[in-house]
């Protein structure tokens, strides 16, 4: 089976590499617009996985520090997640 990287899992990973990183830098590493990496962060700290923070009009994102059974429930969710979209994509 193939493994699919999706452009928020290259943000997941460029975050966790980094520890703390701007959208703006994020945007320009992944080659993606910011207002498109920044809806991704909202997103990621909606689902608890990254800490944002603002200064001076710059939004910051860092990993957010969780313990091991809550990293393997968002882990497990987000595969879940994925294949769902593939069954969807599969059934169009």
């Amino acid at each position: 089976m193939k493994n699919i990287t999706t452009g928020i899992d290259r943000l997941v990973q460029l975050i966790h590499d980094n520890e703390k990183i701007t959208s703006e830098k994020a945007a320009k590493e992944l080659g993606i617009a910011k207002d498109v990496v920044e809806d991704w962060i909202e997103l990621l700290e909606q689902e608890k996985v990254v800490s944002v923070t603002y200064k001076f009009n710059k939004m910051t994102v860092e990993e957010r520090k969780i313990d091991e059974e809550t990293f393997k429930f968002q882990q497990n969710k987000h595969i879940l997640r994925k294949m769902l979209s593939n069954v969807k994509l599969t059934q169009l």
